[in-house]
């Protein structure tokens, strides 16, 4: 069915289904579920409610750390890579990047991100949008992900992204989270020196992939998203 109304509601149902169960999200895998999801969001570009019902549907699966290799195989990274090259509303963007970065978690992941040109899409978002803090807080953890490879590292320092990340630091009242992590960040491009570093508190979509195995599912929250 192609009604987007119909399409919405469906991928909100799933997300309530699957959202508190581990059980769910790898039957609704198994059934080819994540396919049907990017082929929804790819043919529905333009509706902003579908894409976001979509980018969120995409969100919880890739709390599993084989979905997220199903995914990249499933090319999940090109699609949410395309959707946040031509995204500008907050509706879109906000769960664009949080499912970026759980995505880039997987090594092939960033990889495939960084060859798309995600990182100077991210830089150039920053650099307009010094105001909107919960997106700055968004593109800062997506930016930690990639400054952990060499290549994702060098990509934001040749498009100029230790001055755009202290722009922006300078001119919003961020979080201290936020501000610590920014700052952080600063010194893994210049390679220290620049700033004191700071003990960041954890948070699970900025933790990196290990060599020694996957990295841990995120606690279950307490309440079920709702389509509003």
């Amino acid at each position: 069915n192609n009604d987007v109304q119909v399409q919405s509601t469906t991928l909100w149902c799933f997300i309530n289904l699957f959202y508190s169960s581990e059980l769910n999200k790898k039957l609704f895998g198994c059934l080819g579920g994540i396919q049907v999801v990017l082929e929804t969001l790819k043919l529905h570009s333009k509706d902003a409610g579908i894409q976001k019902a979509g980018l969120v549907c995409l969100l919880q699966l890739a709390k599993l750390a084989y979905h997220r290799v199903v995914m990249v195989r499933e090319g999940c990274v090109e699609v949410v890579s395309d959707i946040l090259r031509i995204s500008e509303g907050n509706e879109v963007l906000q769960p664009c990047l949080l499912c970026l970065s759980r995505l880039c978690k997987n090594d092939e992941a960033r990889s495939i991100a960084i060859e798309l040109g995600v990182v100077p899409r991210l830089l150039s978002l920053l650099a307009r949008r010094f105001n909107d803090e919960k997106l700055n807080r968004e593109l800062i953890v997506a930016l930690w992900m990639f400054s952990r490879e060499d290549e994702g590292k060098n990509v934001i320092k040749d498009r100029g992204g230790v001055s755009i990340i202290l722009t922006a630091i300078n001119k919003q009242k961020m979080s201290s989270y936020v501000n610590n992590l920014a700052k952080n960040l600063i010194n893994e491009l210049s390679d220290g020196l620049v700033m004191d570093l700071v003990e960041i508190p954890k948070r699970d979509d900025t933790k990196t992939p290990t060599k020694s195995g996957p990295e841990q599912s995120p606690e279950k929250k307490k309440y079920v998203p709702v389509q509003e």
